[in-house]
């Protein structure tokens, strides 16, 4: 049912790691990583607030 995940070995991380290390990023990668990040955890994180919001007054604000 639920698939185990690979474990690697010490030399599959070292080799990994080196690679990341090679890896250039291009002059606007920040951003758009940034950018990207804003505009998939913000609306989330805006629906949680508002079903929290939403609870408080349901309990405590209705008259």
């Amino acid at each position: 049912m639920f698939k185990h995940r690979k474990r690697y070995t010490k030399e599959e991380m070292a080799e990994y790691d080196a690679k990341l290390k090679e890896m250039h990023f291009e002059k606007g990668d920040l951003p758009a990583m940034i950018i990207a990040g804003i505009l998939t955890f913000i609306p989330m994180m805006l629906v949680v607030l508002g079903v929290m919001v939403f609870i408080i007054w349901l309990f405590f604000l209705r008259s």
